[in-house]
């Protein structure tokens, strides 16, 4: 990711913050929802027609990196899903687009 100097992130406050992660999001970041499926989550989204989209997951928030839930999956401008078990206590997903 490149900068060319007219975008800037400024944050104020009154020094009483505990802001340790920030996250960036385009305009076109498209809204994740998650529902039950038996025993599995499904994880859908709008996709657009072009871009690739893939979903990671962390176990924990605090974890170094995330995980690619799935292979990238071209958009065609439907809903997509990905399904994944419920097999852990908690997991956070995001969906990636390139």
């Amino acid at each position: 990711m490149s900068f060319s100097g007219v975008e800037t992130l400024q944050i104020s406050g009154d020094y009483n913050e505990d802001a340790n992660y920030f996250m960036l999001v385009g305009p076109n970041q498209p809204k994740l929802v998650a529902t039950q499926s038996g025993s599995n989550v499904l994880l859908s989204y709008q996709s657009q027609a072009g871009f690739h989209y893939t979903i990671y997951y962390k176990n924990h928030l605090t974890d170094a990196t995330w995980t690619a839930l799935n292979s990238p999956v071209l958009g065609d401008g439907t809903i997509q899903s990905v399904s994944d078990g419920l097999t852990h206590a908690t997991r956070f997903y995001v969906v990636g687009v390139q």
